[in-house]
């Protein structure tokens, strides 16, 4: 965030807000950005202090709302998928965000080690995913 400045960040899943902590100061230090979180209850966030630049949208997952939060949202400079980990959920969000996504965005899905979709996902686009492994879990990143 602190190098490719992002006006628009769309993350799913906040759970405690860690994520969305770490992303909200680092928008604040960048003087500009605003991060869009999604997830299914509106109790997420505890972390969250600095709430100046964060739009938390709560959905219901069994209906499109997800998608029309999509549709209308600017052009999405940075993408993070940490929500449902399904294969199926996940084939949901990438497809909703990827043309929404402005070229050269930063698209990143959390625990691509849970499902196959974010390796299906980008090879039905013909692209090779860059891997962040760790002890205990894996981050997926590419360039739209």
């Amino acid at each position: 965030v602190r190098l490719t400045r992002p006006e628009v960040v769309l993350e799913t899943g906040v759970a405690d807000g860690r994520s969305t902590a770490v992303t909200l100061a680092a928008l604040a230090a960048n003087g500009t950005g605003t991060l869009h979180s999604v997830d299914i209850s509106p109790e997420v966030g505890g972390l969250v202090t600095d709430r100046e630049r964060w739009r938390l949208h709560v959905v219901d997952p069994l209906a499109d709302d997800f998608e029309r939060v999509v549709a209308g949202l600017p052009s999405i400079d940075l993408f993070l998928h940490d929500g449902d980990h399904s294969y199926a959920a996940q084939t949901r969000e990438y497809e909703a965000v990827w043309p929404r996504m402005h070229e050269g965005g930063v698209f990143l899905s959390d625990d691509v080690d849970y499902s196959w979709a974010f390796v299906h996902f980008l090879d039905r686009k013909g692209l090779r995913p860059h891997l962040l492994m760790e002890q205990r879990k894996a981050v997926g990143a590419v360039r739209r």
